[in-house]
């Protein structure tokens, strides 16, 4: 049996749609991945507080962590884009990652909400193209 026009149009977009649906879900693992790190290096911050004096193993990638004294937990540096560190007070540097928190969050409930049009209309071409047969 051959598909109409209709039939064959509503198929493509379906298959696309399906598509978009898979890259939606893929960015918002990646931003519940960022949301995670986020709240990991505020979580970090507020560990550190009175934190002068104190040695801690520190990450340099592939597992391989040195050993490291803290000077001073009253200032960070925070990657601000392009790979550009600003130091920043505690206070400042809490403020900046609520700010990302509250974006990465912001975005993901935008991609639930995209997404959800989205599987809407997957639904739709379904309840046409099961009609049709």
């Amino acid at each position: 049996m051959n598909a109409s026009p209709n039939s064959q149009d509503l198929m493509m977009e379906y298959e696309l749609i399906r598509q978009d649906i898979s890259s939606i879900d893929e960015q918002i693992r990646q931003l519940q991945e960022h949301h995670a790190s986020l709240i990991a290096s505020r979580e970090a911050i507020d560990s550190l507080k009175d934190g002068s004096g104190r040695e801690l193993f520190v990450p340099s990638g592939s597992g391989v962590y040195f050993n490291a004294v803290i000077n001073s937990s009253d200032s960070f540096l925070v990657n601000v884009g392009a790979n550009v560190l600003i130091e920043m007070g505690r206070v400042h540097a809490i403020e900046t990652i609520d700010e990302r928190v509250e974006q990465a969050l912001s975005m993901i409930v935008r991609l639930n909400e995209e997404a959800d049009a989205l599987v809407n209309r997957v639904k739709q071409i379904e309840s046409v193209l099961s009609s049709g047969q």
